[in-house]
Formats: C-alpha cells, sequence, structure tokens
C-alpha cells in the first residue's frame, strides 16, 4: 500500500540569535501548520528536541489549537534529538499503513535561539548550577561522567576523522556553502518565508548560508577541541526553523501547487537503527547500506543522496564508504547541506528528506527513480529515508 507525500515544506532557516529570535517556537509551527492546513490532515505528529521551554508541554498540540486546524485534530510529539523530525514521519508513516487514517502532517522544528538556562531546584540539589539547555549534556547522569557514551559528538567525530587532512575538511565545508549559495532559487520551491504576529517579514533566506566564504578564511580557524580536528566551518552550525509533510494514502501529484505535470513521490520506507555511541557519525550510513539492501538496490539506481552534514569529517568518510567523490559526485548534496545551512535539531533529519523530494522531483526518472536521505543522530542512533519517484 503506497503512501504518497502530497506536500513537504520547510521555513527558511534562522541563524543561532538571528532573524527569527523574536518568533516563538510554537509560532513557528504554525506557519508550515496554515500553509498545509488545505490538504485537511487528520492529525498530526511532530519531532522536537529540545522541550525545555515555549516547546514544552507537547508543542504538537500547542501548535495545532493556534493553527487553524480544527480543534478535533490530535497531536503527538516526539524526541530523538536530530532524527526527532524523522521519527515523526515514521510514525505517520505507519498509521497510514495501518490504515487508521487517510492524512496526516509530520513534521519537526527546533528554535535553539530561544532554550532556556535550566537549573535542578534547590530541594534536589543546593547551590544547583544553571546549564544551557541549547545543546549536548545537561544534568548528565554521574554513570556517563567518564564513560564512552558521555562523551560529545564532537569528540566522537573527531576520533573518527583524525586521519582525514585538514584541506579535505575545508573544501567540504567550502563546497557547502558554494552549493547553498547558487541554490538559494532552488530552496524557494521548499521554503516559506516567516512574519511576526504583526505581519513583518523576518526571514525570506537561509540565514546561515555564506555564499563569500574562501579557502583563506577557513584556514585561519582553530580546531573547536584542543587535540582536534574540527574548527567551527566544519560542524554544522546551531539554528532555527521547522519543516511538515503531509501524507496520505490517497494518490496525488507532488506539490501541485508549485510544478507542472503528473509527478508524484511516494514514501516507501523509514529505517531507524542504533550503534555503539563513538560509531554515532557514521550511523547514517549503516542506515543507508541498511535500507539498500532491504531493497536490492544498487548506487546506479538512485538519483539523489541527502547526507546531513552534522560533521565535515562524517560527511567525508561516509561517501568514501560509498565510493563516491565528495567534491565531484553532484547526487550528493546538490544543493549544500548542513554545514552551510545549519541544524535545527528537531527539524534537521526533515529539512534533508524535504530537499530531496523536491530533487527527486527534477532529478528522478524511469531508470534512477529513487532519492536517498540519511542521518546520524546523537547516542548511537540513525535514520535513513527512501523515496521513490512515479509518472
Amino acid at each position: 500500500m503506497p503512501i504518497w507525500i502530497h506536500s513537504i515544506h520547510r521555513s527558511f532557516l534562522g541563524k543561532y540569535k538571528g532573524s527569527l529570535s523574536p518568533l516563538r517556537v510554537d509560532d513557528l509551527v504554525v506557519h508550515l501548520l496554515s500553509h498545509q492546513a488545505r490538504f485537511c490532515p487528520e492529525g498530526v505528529y511532530l519531532g522536537c528536541a529540545n522541550q525545555a521551554g515555549e516547546d514544552a508541554r507537547n508543542i504538537a498540540r500547542l501548535a495545532v489549537l493556534l493553527s487553524n486546524l480544527p480543534d478535533s485534530t490530535p497531536a503527538v510529539t516526539v524526541n530523538s534529538l536530530c532524527g526527532s523530525g524523522t521519527h515523526a514521519l515514521e510514525y505517520a508513516w505507519l498509521q497510514l499503513k495501518a490504515q487508521r487514517f487517510e492524512t496526516l502532517w509530520a513534521g519537526g522544528v527546533e528554535h535553539m535561539t530561544r532554550s532556556p538556562f535550566v537549573c535542578l531546584p534547590p530541594h534536589i540539589e543546593k547551590d544547583a548550577i544553571w546549564q544551557d539547555s541549547t545543546f549536548g549534556w545537561r544534568f548528565k547522569h554521574p554513570d556517563f561522567q567518564e564513560s564512552i557514551a558521555g562523551r560529545s559528538m564532537l569528540h566522537h567525530a573527531d576520533m573518527l576523522g583524525q586521519d582525514l587532512p585538514r584541506e579535505r575538511l575545508d573544501a567540504v565545508a567550502l563546497q557547502s556553502h558554494q552549493r547553498a549559495g547558487v541554490h538559494q532559487r532552488f530552496f524557494r520551491r521548499e521554503s516559506i518565508a516567516l512574519y511576526d504576529n504583526k505581519g513583518a517579514l523576518l526571514l525570506d533566506a537561509d540565514e546561515c548560508v555564506r555564499p563569500d566564504l574562501n579557502t583563506e578564511m577557513l584556514e585561519r580557524l582553530k580546531p573547536v577541541r584542543q587535540g582536534g580536528i574540527h574548527t567551527p566551518a566544519h560542524l554544522a552550525p546551531y539554528a532555527d526553523g521547522a519543516c511538515g509533510a503531509v501524507l496520505s494514502l490517497k494518490f496525488a501529484g507532488f506539490s501541485e501547487d508549485l510544478y507542472e505535470g503528473n509527478v508524484a513521490i511516494e514514501l516507501v520506507d523509514i529505517l531507524h537503527i542504533a550503534t555503539a555511541p563513538d560509531a554515532m557519525p557514521l550511523a547514517g550510513l549503516e542506515a543507508l547500506n541498511a535500507m539498500m539492501k532491504k531493497h536490492d538496490l544498487a548506487l546506479k539506481d538512485v538519483a539523489c543522496f541527502e547526507l546531513h552534514e552534522a560533521f565535515a569529517s562524517a560527511y567525508l568518510l561516509q561517501c568514501d564508504a560509498l565510493g563516491l567523490d565528495a567534491l565531484q559526485e553532484e547526487r550528493i548534496n546538490r544543493c549544500g547541506g548542513g554545514l552551510a545551512l545549519g541544524s535545527p535539531m528537531g527539524a534537521t533529519a526533515l529539512r534533508s528528506v524535504c530537499t530531496l523530494a523536491h530533487r527527486l522531483r527534477e532529478e528522478g526518472d524511469a531508470r534512477c527513480p529513487y532519492g536517498l536521505a540519511t542521518i546520524s543522530i546523537g547516542m548511537g542512533l540513525g535514520a535513513s529515508v527512501l523515496l521513490k519517484r512515479h509518472v
């Protein structure tokens, strides 16, 4: 029973402490829900990683009540860090497979700028330290203090990529920004502008992209960790943004409001896998290989790939393992990736799927009808999504 993507769109992504700072995270979701409400989804699944501030208390349901969807629309929030969006997509996909609904909305959101500082109450810990909830560990379990699981994702990426030359890391970072800069017109098909509550424009372009970046600028940057290999340019920057998809049992052309013709996009499969925590930067590769094996696919069958660029090293290592040239192969991240666009945690994985769907609409054909998106997720998780183009 095929599941069809009727529409998948994202907000333009704001940089940390940038243009989206005045916009609440629940209002950010409302922009997407209202944009796609004409499809009349019967339920909402939303991924969100932080859930420590304005995104707490089931932000999916809060957004429904603030949107123009009926109050009778059920809504659930899910969290698997950077994989939250694809988990929301998977739950909606499974509900449709079970024929419990006909049309559902699945999304992801993160407003990292508005992440609060948090603190344990004095009756638990006297003189507790305030902790930044934007990213990484907070209130770490004491058993994790010295364990591999307690180390940062950057630490693991540094270890796995320690033999990669600095020149290759700089090259993929530069390429990501250059590609994203060149393809801003393409991104306007998949993205919506954001406004404040008075109707004033906040953002109508991806704010983290640096088309002016050059090799000399990259060479001046120092590694983030002492003894590490990654500079700030080799890491996907914090970002604010949301993404949403309308899935349905009903056949319909993909994003008919944007494209001519009768092309349809099928959501074929979603896989989530787990690895050891220190193998996390390459977990997405394991998920991708598992997906290709499950569906008996070869690289020649895939028209386009979206590999999340959380770390430049992990991106290079995944391309190398696939036997594809990260700097020459245009099937991979042809429009740039996370190193340029940024990584709003709960929306990150679904943003890749969004770009993949719009690329597949243009780049796929009967000979190569498939598109693959993959992401590595904190604490040793990986996800892969398989799409298929139909005419």
